[in-house]
């Protein structure tokens, strides 16, 4: 079996196929290659017109210790719709990340069940890396509608950094505690913005 179809079995990229990979000093670089002929923006538009192309790369889950990226030419579109230049979207990354959605979930995972330290170094990801990797999974994981119906609220204020910074907790008391919302503060002025 060839390396470009044992990846390509592994990874089961959506929209993308192995084009080649070459093991390098910083990891395994997988190169994609698009079985797409239209290029899709964020708003929804598909046009086969482009701006200008560039090769960008993902950092994706390891290969046992060794790190692994993949790695694509992608391109703005002028987007009728939005009516603006915008970079189009893949299915393995979210928009302006550099990191793929596996490797964001991993992340978020870690983040569950242990400190910041601890996440940083079996997957090797830098320190500043981890809060953005977290925002940027939660906010696309928010449900629009999970402050609609709300009647019954508990709040609480939590600490963190040996208590000395603070975070004000809104949760739905109708459905089990569950988090709406999350502030860092605790005084009137944090409340009162939700």
């Amino acid at each position: 079996m060839r390396v470009p179809t044992a990846f390509n079995k592994r990874l089961e990229i959506r929209g993308a196929s192995v084009g080649g990979v070459s093991f390098t000093e910083e990891g395994i670089v997988v190169s994609l290659r698009w079985r797409r002929r239209k290029y899709a923006c964020l708003c929804g538009e598909k046009t086969q017109a482009s701006y200008d192309r560039t090769l960008r790369r993902w950092r994706h889950l390891g290969f046992g210790s060794t790190r692994s990226y993949l790695e694509a030419e992608i391109v703005r579109i002028d987007s009728g719709a939005c009516r603006r230049v915008r970079t189009e979207e893949v299915s393995w990354a979210r928009p302006g990340s550099r990191h793929t959605r596996d490797f964001q979930a991993v992340i978020c995972y870690l983040t569950q069940r242990a400190d910041k330290t601890t996440i940083c170094r079996p997957p090797r990801v830098s320190f500043e890396a981890v809060p953005r990797i977290v925002q940027s999974y939660v906010a696309e994981q928010l449900e629009d509608t999970r402050l609609e119906h709300l009647y019954r609220i508990g709040v609480d204020e939590v600490s963190y950094r040996k208590g000395h910074r603070y975070l004000t907790v809104v949760a739905d008391r109708d459905r089990s505690g569950a988090v709406v919302w999350v502030k860092e503060g605790r005084d009137a002025a944090t409340l009162s913005s939700f």
